[in-house]
């Protein structure tokens, strides 16, 4: 008889703890799962943001290089004064609308008469934090 009570206990099903073991094993694999797929989105959109703030930076300096050399300093980015060095700020207006709060800046320097270094950054807070990002470029007569 002992044979047969122990094939009735095992026919019986599963127990309320094996099914807690198991529903908690499972919680753990989805919160797992899902923290990461939130940090892959995170990442796509923190590179998103650098490829718009590689774009404008890229853009700024190739408008500066289209001008002839010869008008860059008289007419299409002069200094302010007796300076040599022009710069520029560029806010909401001037910077892509994707990246929030950010503010660029085009430098140019003329101390060299038949060389101009040509510098273009953009700063923005994004979703990982503070972004930056910065290209020299030299434009020579």
């Amino acid at each position: 008889m002992e044979m047969g009570a122990s094939r009735r206990r095992t026919g019986r099903g599963v127990t309320l703890v094996e099914l807690m073991i198991a529903l908690t094993i499972i919680a753990i694999s989805l919160f797992g799962i899902l923290s990461m797929v939130v940090h892959s989105m995170a990442m796509r959109e923190a590179a998103r943001e650098s490829v718009l703030a590689k774009e404008w930076v890229q853009k700024k300096l190739e408008e500066v290089k289209s001008q002839k050399f010869t008008d860059l300093k008289t007419s299409a980015y002069p200094p302010s004064g007796l300076a040599t060095v022009y710069s520029a700020s560029f806010t909401s207006a001037g910077v892509p609308a994707q990246l929030p709060n950010a503010t660029g800046q085009l430098t140019i320097d003329y101390s060299n008469v038949n060389l101009v270094e040509v510098i273009a950054s953009i700063d923005w807070k994004g979703r990982l934090g503070k972004g930056t990002y910065s290209m020299r470029s030299l434009y020579a007569k």
